[in-house]
């Protein structure tokens, strides 16, 4: 038991050390040491470099190689000492060449296969280790050559690109970050900038002002049209980058897709939640069953596109364009819509639950089955639009004008918030429960 007790004393100062040199604070402790040397014993800089150098560059392998002798030396005593540390009271020293030797033979050699065990267990460690090394190489190279597909001059390469970095996020699902970063900037490089209809006719008085003063057989200078829809390279990126399995991946962030021409863009079943297309124009744009949660379309253009069935809980779609769109099955709850222009939507089914919808516009839309519940309709305009049991309960229609609006009935216009202010169809005007709501309408439950 003496040999024993010296035995684990020794160890576990070895180990003490070892782990107490893995340290950061002895680290700090022997910096600040050396500091203190040379405050009392001032050496010259060049032996205070290699001193600081000597430290930074031995101190693991020492560590290493302490730690090795160690585990040695402690699996050479339980070789050597194991059989009487562990079995002693059953040895017969006078004997050991009998029946005794049989059990030293097999202790010592149930504790060499488990030294064995141990070994093989460190180098697969290391196996692993280098095979995770070697993958993320692997993964670096791909990745570079990706890379270098997206900068071609060839519209397939760059589609080769695009495939190759969907690959590296199938295989390597670490790299999705980096991915999104990568695609958003080459979308941002290759997508046309948006122009406003304002921005057009400027651009066109300019243009022909030049032509009539130009030579004959000078060039006309005039800015190429829009394209229709994306080039294949830009919605095959715009494909990746909005995977609902890559957004997930790579957090809430969203990508800054701003002032963008992305017109006849393809986004279907695609998560867009949390993008800026602030100013985009997206017109005839699919976007059936996409997800677009609090993301930021103001004064973006949707004028003809397919929003069925899509998610946009609590996006902003301040003077947005929505003119012509399909909006059938939509969630617009809690959306920001302030000035938006909805004129000939179909809206089949949306639900506009405590939306913001300020001063819209709802000209010749079809309203079918659409839930307004304490929706803010203020100011809104109703010009030509067809209603058709839509719930109006406790929705906000101050100042909003309905006079030529058709399919509104008394019992919706009596559920509703209306003023004096609100201008409602001929047949309605006279009504005395209208009057009479008119004279003492209820305070909004959920003012927006």
């Amino acid at each position: 038991m003496p040999i024993w007790g010296t035995f684990c004393l020794i160890l576990a100062s070895i180990v003490t050390f070892v782990v107490h040199l893995q340290t950061k604070d002895d680290l700090r402790w022997r910096y600040n040491r050396v500091r203190y040397w040379r405050a009392t014993y001032p050496p010259t800089e060049k032996i205070r470099r290699r001193i600081v150098r000597s430290l930074k560059t031995y101190c693991k392998p020492a560590m290493a190689l302490t730690l090795f002798l160690a585990l040695a030396f402690a699996a050479f005593l339980l070789v050597l000492r194991g059989p009487w540390w562990f079995d002693g009271e059953y040895i017969d020293r006078g004997e050991l060449r009998s029946g005794s030797a049989a059990l030293v033979t097999g202790l010592r050699t149930a504790l060499i296969q488990l030294i064995a065990a141990a070994g093989a267990g460190i180098a697969l460690l290391y196996t692993a280790r280098n095979y995770r090394l070697t993958r993320r190489g692997q993964v670096t190279d791909r990745f570079t050559k990706a890379l270098e597909r997206l900068g071609s001059d060839e519209m397939y390469i760059r589609i080769g690109g695009v495939i190759a970095l969907e690959q590296i996020l199938q295989d390597a699902p670490e790299q999705s970050l980096h991915t999104a970063q990568v695609l958003g900037a080459f979308i941002r490089r290759r997508a046309p900038k948006a122009r406003s209809i304002n921005v057009e006719l400027t651009t066109r008085v300019v243009n022909a002002r030049k032509t009539a003063m130009r030579r004959p057989g000078a060039s006309t200078g005039r800015e190429q049209p829009l394209p229709l829809t994306p080039d294949e390279d830009v919605q095959a990126a715009l494909t990746v980058l909005t995977r609902p399995d890559l957004r997930r991946r790579i957090g809430p962030a969203g990508a800054d897709f701003s002032n963008l021409h992305l017109a006849g863009a393809t986004f279907y079943e695609s998560d867009l939640s949390y993008f800026n297309l602030s100013g985009a124009t997206l017109s005839e744009a699919r976007l059936r069953s996409a997800i677009l949660v609090e993301t930021n379309l103001d004064d973006a253009d949707l004028s003809n596109s397919d929003i069925s069935h899509a998610n946009c809980t609590n996006a902003r779609m301040n003077k947005a364009n929505l003119s012509g769109s399909w909006v059938a099955r939509a969630n617009f709850t809690k959306a920001f819509m302030h000035h938006a222009n909805l004129t000939e939507c179909y809206i089949l089914g949306g639900v506009f639950k405590n939306t913001r919808l300020q001063d819209s516009i709802f000209n010749a839309a079809t309203i079918d089955e659409v839930d307004f519940t304490d929706t803010n309709l203020r100011g809104a305009s109703f010009n030509g639009a067809r209603f058709s049991d839509s719930v109006l309960d406790y929705a906000i229609l101050e100042d909003a004008d309905l006079t030529e609006s058709h399919g509104i009935t008394v019992e919706q216009a009596v559920k509703s918030i209306i003023s004096e202010g609100t201008r409602l169809p001929i047949e309605l005007q006279t009504d005395v429960a209208i009057r009479e709501r008119q004279k003492n309408s209820p305070e909004p439950r959920w003012d927006v």
